[in-house]
Order: C-alpha cells, then structure tokens, then sequence
C-alpha cells in the first residue's frame, strides 16, 4: 500500500494520524470523513488499528480505501491498537483520535508549531458531538470537564488519548501504551512523561468533537470502567490515594468527594455552564455513583 503522510501547512514536518477501533460501525464513517475533508488524500496518511466483530473494517475498506487498515484476530485494547498503528507509522509526528470523534479543518496542523516551540505533547478541547441528547451531555461532562471547550493555552499533566499529538522520537522514549488498560492508559502514558521531564501542552485551537454514550445504560457502563480503570492507574502509578486503602469503609466517600469536584471545576471554570449541569442532575448523579463503584471496586480487592 502506498505511504501517504500529512505535511503540515506550516512547516516540513509529516504527520501520521492513527485511530484504535472496536465495534464502530455506526462512527467510523463520519470520523474518517472528517479527517478525510482536512487533509490532501495524495499526502495522507491514516491508520486504522481494528479488532472488530461489526462491519467496520468493511466499511473502511470499501469507502477509504487508501487508508492504511490493520485488522486484528482478537479483541485489541485501545493502547496496544494505538501502539500497533506507530509501529507502522512513517510520519515524524504521531497525531492520535478515536473512532468516535471528528476533527475539524484546524487539526492537527495548529499543533505543529508548538511542537517546535518545545513541547513534547499536545491536546486541546474535547467537545460533545451529540449535543442534543441529555446523556450524552452528562457523559461527556463527567469523562471530559478539564477539556471543555472555552478554556485557555495552559501547561497540564494529562492529555486524552483522543486528541494527543506526540514526535514519534518521544513516544518511543516512553515506551508507548499500557496495552491491558480498557481505558486510563492515557493516564500512566501521560504520568511516563511527565516523569522524563516533558512538558504538555492543552491549546484551544486543536479542538475535536467527541460522540459519546447516548444509552443509558452505556453510559453507565462507561463511567463504571472510567472508574475502575482510573483506580488502577493511579495504583500502578503509586498516586493512589493511600487513605483509602488504609481505611477502606472510607470509600463510600468517593461519590461525595467526586460530586463536589466536579461541580467545582464548572462553577470556576466554566460558570457559564453550571446551570445546565444543575439540570443534567438527575443523569449526572447516578453517573457519580456508578464511577465511584467502578473506583472504589479496585481498593477494596487490593488490585
């Protein structure tokens, strides 16, 4: 298959975009069609890490066919998709989304500069993409409150694996992934930086638009594994949160400690919100209660 790589507008450096799959029949169109409307198909190069059971694969191979598709046999964790997709990358910068987002007309080449001003990582606003629907308004409040969009050009310490741009020379020198992480892997990548001195950068101009859990129930589901998975990342990183695990009937404190926060980040951070997470209440609660399950679940089993 013929190498086709993103050249930035603003500079010589070439860009490899690579997308984790699984069982997203009903996104991957849309999101390849966006990045598909960006960028010069003569000089694109995207790739797809796939382990999926649906029509996926099928539906890139039939209306992308010059995107650069990796299937695998079993079910792939999202960071050993994404570590896969590097290892057949050529782009000197690896910009990575998922099959759930679109991106728009300024992404990711506004990153560009940055990289040569000095950092090493690179993300910037996650905004919901399924607007209309009340719980996809709470899920993507809970899952993305630092990355809504509005906020300013700031230093942090994690970037969402859905929208990180990285050289390749550094995310080799992290050594790539978690790869047995259903989410959170992002977490310990980020903390792996951090650790090497690198500086991460969240720039409001790489915006991207994220579809989240419009079901119920998945959106339960969803909040439960950011939970527990966060949880686990902490303890591998040892930032768990010792108290905890020292007095373990203390967990049913979490929700508490959760709620609070959260209302807190929107009321200094994006005020302008806060009424429409009063009204999303009713949604944001039980959302709460299932994360902080999903947290509590790892200290109590000592995992």
């Amino acid at each position: 298959m013929t190498n086709r790589v993103i050249r930035s507008k603003k500079s010589n450096i070439s860009v490899s975009i690579v997308i984790p799959s699984y069982n997203n029949e009903k996104d991957i169109t849309r999101c390849l069609d966006s990045l598909c409307r960006y960028t010069d198909r003569s000089s694109t190069e995207i790739i797809v890490v796939d382990s999926s059971k649906d029509m996926t694969a099928e539906i890139i191979s039939k209306e992308f066919p010059h995107i650069k598709l990796f299937r695998q046999k079993k079910r792939t964790m999202p960071g050993e998709a994404r570590n896969i997709g590097v290892s057949h990358a050529s782009g000197e910068v690896i910009a990575f989304t998922d099959s759930d987002c679109e991106v728009d007309g300024n992404w990711p080449d506004n990153g560009i500069t940055k990289l040569e001003e000095g950092f090493q990582i690179l993300g910037g606003p996650v905004q919901n993409g399924s607007s209309g629907k009340f719980i996809s308004k709470a899920d993507h409040l809970l899952s993305f409150r630092d990355y809504l969009p509005g906020g300013s050009e700031r230093e942090v310490n994690f970037i969402p694996s859905c929208n990180l741009i990285i050289r390749k020379i550094d995310f080799n020198r992290i050594g790539g992934f978690n790869e047995n992480f259903l989410s959170g892997e992002d977490v310990l990548f980020c903390n792996e930086a951090v650790k090497r001195n690198m500086k991460l950068l969240s720039h409001p101009d790489l915006r991207i638009l994220h579809h989240n859990r419009t079901k119920f129930k998945g959106y339960l589901t969803h909040q439960y594994n950011l939970g527990k998975y966060l949880s686990m990342a902490r303890k591998n990183m040892g930032t768990h949160n010792t108290l905890f695990h020292k007095i373990k009937p203390l967990v049913i404190f979490i929700p508490f400690i959760k709620l609070i926060r959260t209302y807190l980040k929107i009321l200094i951070k994006h005020p302008g919100k806060l009424p429409g997470l009063l009204l999303l209440s009713p949604l944001i609660i039980p959302g709460i209660l299932i994360w902080s399950m999903g947290y509590a679940g790892p200290i109590l089993k000592n995992k």
